[in-house]
């Protein structure tokens, strides 16, 4: 895939390439420092919106991109599997409306009836989403070296993959860099603040 300047250890990376974390605490944003965390393998890479791209559009092409396979096709398929019947639940899990379960991938149900699939989380000073339609093969990316428990900051951050979701699904664009003019988000909370 030739993830070049990707890693999951502070010292596989270039720090220069590695943006500012911060931290929303309700008034102010504060810095994080930059931080390695014991379950790495399930959310720790360190990478950028166009080298991602890369294993999403494998992903989303069987597990083959630029006609090198990096993965087998049942594979995915296998990933992209749900892996809990219709209304089964786990123990003390809230089951979201439209959510289903894959390995590592989940799968959205949209207010227009199209499926999103992917993954996304959020850790200290960073929220990340990495979803696709499969029904078009258009698919969005999105970092944000932000974090926040605020829940305007965080309903601003859910407008705007919203915004973004149907705007591919609308286009048919897969670039976010395409879709970023014709979008417009309230801002957040302490948006537009200056350097410290």
């Amino acid at each position: 895939l030739k993830m070049k300047h990707s890693g999951w250890m502070l010292a596989e990376i270039d720090s220069s390439r590695h943006a500012k974390l911060y931290q929303w605490n309700g008034q102010t944003h504060e810095p994080v420092e930059w931080y390695g965390l014991a379950t790495w393998p399930d959310g720790d890479l360190r990478t950028s919106v166009d080298e991602l791209s890369r294993y999403l559009v494998a992903m989303m092409n069987g597990g083959e991109w630029q006609g090198s396979r990096i993965m087998q096709r049942e594979t995915v398929e296998r990933m992209f599997a749900p892996q809990f019947a219709a209304g089964m639940r786990l123990a003390g899990v809230q089951e979201e409306q439209g959510h289903r379960q894959a390995m590592g991938w989940g799968y959205q149900q949209q207010e227009s009836g199209h499926d999103l699939l992917g993954h996304g989380g959020g850790d200290p000073g960073v929220a990340t989403w990495a979803y696709f339609f499969p029904a078009t093969l258009t698919g969005v990316i999105l970092f944000v070296n932000t974090s926040s428990g605020d829940e305007a900051f965080n309903r601003a951050f859910v407008a705007l993959v919203k915004a973004l979701s149907q705007a591919a699904l609308d286009t048919g664009v897969s670039s976010m860099t395409s879709l970023l003019p014709m979008i417009e988000v309230e801002e957040a909370p302490g948006a537009g603040r200056e350097e410290q």
